[in-house]
């Protein structure tokens, strides 16, 4: 009784929250109905990608905007776990179904950024996700050496930090295998470019992409 008690006054004073607009929703749940009617979808599925990119598709499901780019605040600045299972749910729902991959390696996190968070937001999405399809999550198969922000860059800086700041890891052989690689965010594409072409010079058989939000392509 006072277990439930003690439960029912913590739920009242710390109730659950919207991830997406941090309206107050119903317990367990982190989206409200009025945002999972609303929610950015991304058109097709798919962002962006040129015909001589290294991996086959870059998949998401929604756009990177409004409340979409809220809850992945949450989720990159917080650690938000519940965050990182919503999305990866919804990222899973856009692979394609015949797309089954033997290993899912996450874009790996400055080093100076993952002392000080103590976590990768890419772990917490590519986790769930390999969890889901039952193949092996490979969170070590990339290391970053760089230590500027991505998303403090520009787009020519983007491009120029990626080249320089991402290794195959030693004694990683992703030879024959084919790969889903998670991140967070697709915007100018740098980051998932350069960790694809490091799998594939290293033999993989193919390497595809997903991530929880892109900014929508330029019409």
């Amino acid at each position: 009784m006072k277990d439930g008690l003690f439960q029912n006054i913590i739920t009242a004073v710390f109730p659950d929250r919207c991830l997406f607009c941090g309206n107050v929703t119903k317990p367990g749940e982190v989206c409200c109905d009025k945002c999972a009617d609303g929610l950015p979808l991304l058109e097709g599925k798919r962002a962006a990608i040129k015909p001589n990119d290294p991996f086959s598709f870059v998949a998401a499901p929604f756009e990177y905007k409004d409340g979409v780019r809220r809850a992945i605040g949450q989720l990159k600045f917080h650690g938000h776990k519940e965050a990182g299972e919503f999305f990866a749910a919804a990222m899973l729902d856009c692979l394609d179904a015949g797309f089954r991959p033997d290993w899912v390696v996450s874009v790996p996190m400055n080093p100076d950024r993952l002392a000080e968070r103590g976590y990768n937001q890419a772990d917490l999405l590519a986790l769930p996700i390999a969890e889901m399809l039952g193949c092996s999550f490979r969170p070590n198969a990339l290391v970053r050496t760089g230590n500027m922000v991505q998303h403090e860059l520009s787009a020519s800086l983007r491009r120029l930090e990626a080249e320089t700041s991402f290794q195959l890891s030693p004694g990683a052989d992703p030879c024959g295998r084919r790969i889903l690689l998670v991140d967070d965010v697709f915007t100018t594409g740098s980051t998932l470019r350069r960790c694809a072409w490091l799998l594939r010079d290293a033999g993989a058989a193919q390497v595809a992409c997903v991530v929880a939000a892109a900014t929508p392509a330029k019409r």
